[in-house]
């Protein structure tokens, strides 16, 4: 029972996709620089110059508002990832965040607003392969006028 046990550990170690992500075409690019070690799951904890991802200061009539990354996460052992960004406005500004697979099938998504505020939005998804996804949030504003950015996310 003891060897039966020890070989199914040390195949699932084997095959675990790497505990690793990337949030590219930010200002800066995020890359998980060291893990946290928590028993035997290892999340990346992002390490970079300008959490900003968009500070937008409008010349045309659209308020300004500022999109801070909070963290961004990888756990391998359930195949989840998660990330957490802040939208800050003096304005009224509805939201609306979403994570696509290659396949442009939707993971996740939440909508919501800030008034003169500053609010947090996780996204997480379930049972993540490895592969490319898109990370994309519209801003909207009262005249509804829209902003979108769009960034990729790669899990190795």
């Amino acid at each position: 029972m003891l060897k039966t046990t020890a070989l199914l550990l040390s195949s699932f170690v084997l095959f675990a996709p790497p505990s690793a992500s990337s949030l590219d075409k930010a200002f800066s690019t995020i890359t998980p620089h060291n893990f946290i070690n928590t028993g035997q799951t290892y999340l990346p904890a992002i390490s970079h110059d300008s959490r900003y991802l968009i500070n937008y200061n409008s010349h045309d009539d659209f308020p300004d508002f500022t999109l801070t990354l909070n963290y961004s996460f990888y756990h391998a052992e359930i195949y989840e990832y998660g990330i957490s960004f802040s939208l800050e406005s003096e304005a009224m500004l509805n939201y609306n965040a979403s994570i696509f697979n290659s396949n442009n099938i939707e993971m996740d998504n939440e909508t919501g607003f800030v008034n003169n505020s500053k609010k947090e939005v996780n996204l997480k998804m379930l049972n993540v392969q490895p592969g490319t996804y898109q990370f994309i949030i519209e801003i909207i504003d009262n005249k509804k006028q829209m902003k979108e950015m769009a960034h990729t996310i790669i899990i190795p």
